[in-house]
């Protein structure tokens, strides 16, 4: 009884205090938006509430309420609960009008008599939360402080991306009308929107506000409050600001986490990729500059205009009407955020997508995952061998802007119903598999014209192309039959790359994303497509009895497999614990100094629990592990949960499996680390020859040459029956590690070793590249046995290998 009369007294309390309101905001000292934000309390028998012009009812208790113009109520219980003291304050906490111990001061505020300002004793202390309160402010007993760009920046993701040399932010420049961006409790709309847009594109203080935003999300990280709108559009505008405060140096950093094959000719042990990530997370100057301009070129192309500015913001090369339009749509903002990975080219990503609003404003938003799918695949030129390695130079024309023609042609398509999918309804991440094709729209209107197969038995397209034999037989596996053309393909034949790729642009051009798969077999590599049906991804057109394939990301151009594809079919992106996931995971990464790698790693963590089956959370939470040295422990044992989870998935299963054994040799757990690489070796095919191939680099590293070559002849005979899969995964990379060590007679003998799994058949594509490695080899052996020197070329490519071996 006596806890409801507590709970009456302290409600009635707070329904006097807030007819107050009207009142004490009738000075001319209150700023004239805050007139705006508050509408008059009613009578106190009727329902007692407080409405903001954004349209939110806020009923208030004992507590803080905050208004988005920027005005903060806090209303303050005393000890014994019969008093309320009411504070009203702007954004810097400068208190405005107050009023104390309501019973004996009602009528004298409510008759115009200046109300006293508060006087705080231990029994009555304003209880606002700094982490609660608008956008830079601070409470009355402490002065503010200044958002400092430069505090102490995180190793890896969450460095920060301003750098250290960005300076700071002093409240006093940010704009009262601003404070609604930190109080998610409210939602956001899009007049505030556009105000911080334009706030932070006229002063480049983009990474400024993102972590104005962000501090207030982290500290309610575990309440019930990251599933209202409010808490969720924050996140994302924070996370989009935080991208356009990157400075362009950063960006590049993130490019060399994923080096391309170009720049060095063979694949890097684990210590030597553990040192090289660790140098480019250490910053882009770190890098030498030969290296770095080479992956300029790379990436970026020749054109210099488009390599990174320095230490300016991405923001800063950006117009601001573009960027203004863009920002203030909340759901184009979530399929950005939703798309964008850390690896993709920030500058890159913006800029296609601002030339695309510049070119079509009118069709942008309508197809706006389209264009989304562009940007993250045109962020950067695509790799120098697309869509494969097998045209020669001259013979097939990459366009040097695709997405200038490409979005038009989709779009027209669309509405003229000439394609096969909804590309509307599609996600950018599905999307981004239609879009790669860098080719002239010639190509695409061809397809468009004379492919009839239908959708549902599309993958029959792969057989209407007669397959050349007697190139095959010849050896002679890329194209010289003129221009690389789906007519010319259609009209001469081709081998598996060219149906492959015939059927791959055909697709696109009917409106179905698709992609090539290669895989290496008993006889041979091969050759085959995935497209997107409608039930899903079918990754088998042409396949044969390849036991696994691998295709590219165009997102990043890397390699992803057909497991990893299956999963983006299959995800469940509108589901509210997946949505969930992904705001923990988004969270934990943002450049906020509040956020330890222990909390860090405790946000992750309630991304997994609430969505197991995404990888992205376990990987995160093995990033944030794997760089306390003290957590060998904790990180064992979430590898061995990881590997339970995906048990059936199995490239993302023996990729944890090969990290457990390498921490297990790391920690000295010998007799463990060899029980893992069993398990693997007695796996699929695939991944049992991978798993010897990355034990004969650690043998090289740790052990004598014989005992390496006893170890490579045992492989070459317990796997021979596998014939080309074994000389490309185990024999060749070996040989090129000889090569590289400078051992070249050696690899000309271990290379003769491998005839075991060289199949009879003299046609066999395997024997014409075993015969063609033993003759280079030879020619090799000779040439340096005589004195001769290496080309210009021959010395470029050994300096290159020279340099990325110190790493």
């Amino acid at each position: 009884m006596s806890m409801v009369c507590r709970m009456f007294r302290r409600n009635v309390c707070t329904v006097a205090a807030l007819l107050l309101l009207p009142a004490l905001m009738c000075s001319a000292e209150l700023h004239p938006l805050y007139a705006q934000a508050v509408t008059p309390v009613p009578s106190v028998r009727e329902p007692v509430e407080v409405t903001t012009k954004e349209g939110a009812r806020l009923i208030s208790s004992v507590g803080t309420v905050k208004l988005p113009a920027g005005i903060k109520i806090q209303v303050v219980g005393t000890k014994g609960e019969d008093k309320l003291e009411v504070v009203v304050t702007n954004i810097r906490g400068t208190v405005l009008r107050s009023a104390t111990d309501f019973d004996d001061r009602s009528k004298g505020v409510a008759a115009g008599t200046a109300p006293v300002a508060p006087t705080a004793t231990a029994d009555q202390k304003p209880t606002a939360d700094p982490s609660r309160a608008p956008l830079g402010s601070a409470t009355q007993t402490s002065p503010p402080q200044q958002v400092t760009a430069g505090a102490s920046p995180q190793a890896g993701r969450t460095a920060d991306p301003g750098g250290a040399d960005r300076g700071s932010l002093d409240e006093r420049d940010i704009p009262n009308e601003l404070g609604i961006l930190a109080n998610f409790r409210l939602p956001l709309s899009a007049p505030a929107r556009t105000a911080a847009v334009q706030y932070a594109a006229s002063k480049d203080r983009w990474f400024q506000l993102s972590r104005g935003m962000s501090e207030p999300l982290v500290s309610d990280v575990s309440s019930g409050l990251v599933d209202q709108s409010g808490w969720r559009d924050r996140l994302i505008l924070a996370t989009i600001f935080s991208w356009l405060g990157t400075t362009e140096e950063r960006c590049i950093a993130a490019l060399a986490l994923r080096p391309p094959e170009s720049l060095h000719d063979f694949r890097m042990t684990p210590a030597q990729e553990k040192t090289y990530r660790s140098m480019v997370t250490a910053g882009v100057n770190s890098l030498d500059a030969t290296f770095r301009n080479e992956m300029c070129m790379y990436f970026l192309g020749s054109d210099r205009s488009k390599w990174p500015r320095g230490k300016a913001s991405v923001g800063s090369r950006l117009e601001a009407a573009p960027l203004e339009a863009m920002l203030v749509k909340k759901e184009f903002c979530e399929a950005l955020v939703q798309s964008v990975s850390e690896k993709d080219y920030l500058p890159g990503v913006f800029m296609v997508l601002q030339d695309l609003y510049k070119r079509f404003p009118q069709d942008f938003f309508e197809y706006q995952n389209l264009a989304i799918a562009m940007a993250i695949v045109y962020d950067v030129k695509p790799p120098t061998d697309w869509p494969h390695g097998q045209v020669k130079d001259g013979l097939l024309r990459l366009t040097t802007e695709p997405w200038v023609e490409l979005f038009p042609y989709f779009v027209r398509k669309d509405r003229d119903k000439a394609l096969y999918a909804d590309i509307k309804t599609l996600p950018a991440d599905i999307l981004k598999f239609l879009v790669d094709a860098p080719i002239p729209i010639s190509e695409l209107e061809w397809a468009s014209n004379n492919v009839t197969t239908g959708r549902a038995v599309f993958d029959k397209l792969y057989s209407s192309i007669r397959y050349d034999i007697e190139r095959l037989r010849q050896g002679r596996f890329d194209w010289e039959a003129g221009p690389y053309s789906l007519e010319s393909i259609k009209r001469m034949g081709g081998i598996c790359t060219d149906q492959s790729y015939y059927c791959y642009i055909s697709a696109k051009a009917k409106g179905l994303p698709s992609l090539i798969f290669t895989g290496i077999g008993v006889a041979a590599g091969h050759a085959w497509f995935g497209y997107l049906r409608a039930d899903g991804w079918y990754m088998n057109a042409g396949r044969g009895d390849e036991p696994s394939g691998q295709a590219m990301d165009p997102q990043t151009w890397q390699v992803i497999s057909d497991t990893q594809l299956a999963f983006i079919s299959t995800r469940q992106s509108g589901s509210t614990a997946y949505q969930y996931s992904r705001n923990m995971l988004r969270l934990a990464f943002l450049p906020v100094r509040e956020l330890s790698d222990e909390k860090r790693r405790r946000i992750c963590r309630l991304a997994l629990e609430s969505s197991p089956e995404i990888p992205a959370s376990w990987y995160a939470v093995a990033e944030l592990l794997e760089r306390d040295a003290g957590r060998t422990i904790e990180l064992r044992s979430h590898y061995r949960s990881m590997s339970d989870q995906f048990s059936k998935q199995l490239d993302i299963w023996a990729e944890i499996q090969r990290k457990l054994a390498r921490l297990e040799w790391a920690s000295g757990s010998e007799s463990r680390a060899k029980a893992i690489e069993e398990d693997l070796l007695r796996s699929r095919s695939d991944i049992a020859l991978d798993t010897a191939r990355e034990i004969l680099r650690r043998m090289q590293e740790t052990q004598d040459t014989e005992s390496v070559l006893k170890r490579y002849r045992k492989y070459i005979a317990e796997y021979s029956k596998l014939g080309g899969m074994t000389f490309y995964r185990v024999a060749v990379p070996f040989v090129s590690d000889l090569i590289r060590s400078g051992k070249t007679s050696l690899a000309l003998d271990v290379l003769r070793d491998s005839t075991a799994c060289i199949p009879s058949d003299p046609d066999s594509p395997v024997r014409a590249q075993y015969d063609a490695v033993h003759a280079w080899l030879t020619k090799e052996l000779k040439r340096r046995g005589a004195g001769e020197s290496l080309g210009d070329e021959e010395q470029k490519r050994e300096r290159r290998r020279a340099r990325l071996d110190t790493l």
